[in-house]
């Protein structure tokens, strides 16, 4: 169950990576239940995989040390309000 944390923003993370399960896998151990959503897409031509989290906007530099840590190669892009579209 998804317990509030707040406003949601998209944090966008690419890591220089064309393993998407490897960079799913390391966001998971990295991020732990602090992760709401994520999008993810592979640039075969510049071999990265770019990700869009949907965070609780106060846990954001506590996330980006996390990843850090767990994913040492990421890059951080843009930090954008709200969160991601949901599909019902």
């Amino acid at each position: 169950m998804s317990r509030d944390r707040g406003p949601r923003v998209c944090l966008t993370v690419r890591v220089p990576n064309l393993d998407t399960q490897a960079v799913r896998r390391a966001l998971h151990r990295a991020l732990g239940d602090h992760i709401d959503a994520y999008t993810l897409a592979v640039d075969t031509q510049h071999a990265l995989t770019t990700l869009r989290l949907q965070v609780a906007r106060g846990e954001v530099a506590a996330l980006m040390d996390a990843i850090m840590a767990g994913v040492p190669q990421a890059e951080f892009g843009g930090l954008s309000a709200g969160g991601l579209p949901v599909l019902h």
